[in-house]
């Protein structure tokens, strides 16, 4: 995809994801306090979605695959990581080279 196509597509993902921000908010209460904490960054070098629990990282390709009720719950997904303590409890295991199987574990919790 060329870099005008990436653009368009980037600011159609970034208006979709505020949308569902705004789902949160209005439909899911218990997790819109710490949506709205966290600022969505569109990052291509990861293949889908992510957080360090300060913020969300949604490759837009990936989000461009969604649909709105998805988009909601990738979002309501990966707030969880940082409520249910993830980020801490393995965070061992994380520094020592083991991330993609805490990611894998924690997503399957």
């Amino acid at each position: 995809m060329n870099a005008d196509n990436n653009t368009a597509l980037d600011e159609q993902q970034r208006a979709r994801i505020k949308s569902a921000v705004n789902t949160v908010m209005k439909d899911h209460p218990f997790f819109a306090a710490a949506l709205s904490g966290m600022p969505i960054i569109l990052d291509r070098r990861y293949p889908t979605a992510c957080t360090d629990g300060f913020v969300i990282r949604c490759n837009p390709d990936f989000t461009a695959t969604l649909n709105d009720y998805e988009l909601v719950g990738l979002l309501i997904h990966e707030v969880c990581h940082p409520l249910f303590g993830h980020l801490v409890r393995f965070l061992s295991a994380m520094k020592a080279g083991n991330g993609g199987l805490v990611n894998r574990a924690t997503d399957y919790e």
